[in-house]
């Protein structure tokens, strides 16, 4: 038998462009001045931050309408180092209109569901700004808890060892389904890594290198 328990806390619970369309990456924090406007980001809230955390407020990925890009590597709650690098703005334009294509803008479903956590809870935000166009979807599904806990439109679930999962309200579905959509396009726009180690540095400081 299922058990639906409301938390008012939660645990910390989710590359396709031309590659000359990207620039090399760095690992130093960028300052926090950027020469253009943020169009999409992705942001984790802590609900009630542990004692001594500096960052409650923690950066996922963030990107720039003139192509800048900031991220963390913690792709489940963010926060700092971080890392940056630059696409093209025609790049930036291109993931907006893939959002628009999906529904992430204007999908009811996806409006119905649009807060989606529990009090007190933390909580991943998904942002996007295309023209007029503007779209703030906050859940607690994710980062997804793991375990034998689930989160669900109604709350927190917990299963037992072979029971079934829960099964969403259509509506919901397509709003996670959205959701999965939005992010892997979202990280797309980053460099991938291969590629980038340059088989030359294994030979700097030989006296036999050309």
């Amino acid at each position: 038998m299922r058990h639906t328990i409301v938390l008012t806390t939660m645990l910390a619970a989710s590359l396709i462009a031309a590659a000359p369309e990207r620039t090399a990456t760095t690992t130093t924090a960028p300052s926090a001045a950027a020469t253009s406007r943020p169009v999409v980001a992705i942001t984790y809230e802590h609900g009630y931050p542990p004692p001594g955390m500096t960052e409650p407020r923690r950066l996922i990925i963030a990107i720039y309408a003139d192509g800048e890009l900031r991220w963390s590597d913690d792709q489940r709650i963010g926060g700092a180092p971080y890392r940056s690098a630059r696409v093209t703005p025609a790049r930036v334009t291109r993931l907006l209109d893939d959002l628009h294509a999906i529904g992430f803008f204007t999908d009811p479903d996806v409006e119905r569901h649009q807060v989606n956590f529990g009090p007190d809870a933390s909580y991943t935000v998904l942002a996007a700004e295309r023209g007029d166009a503007k779209q703030r979807l906050a859940s607690w599904h994710d980062p997804a808890p793991g375990g034998f806990t689930r989160v669900t439109e109604q709350g927190i679930t917990t299963i037992k060892p072979g029971q079934p999962e829960p099964e969403p309200s259509k509506s919901y579905k397509q709003f996670t389904q959205v959701w999965a959509e939005a992010r892997r396009l979202i990280y797309d726009v980053l460099p991938r890594s291969e590629g980038l180690v340059d088989p030359r540095v294994f030979d700097v400081g030989r006296e036999d290198r050309r």
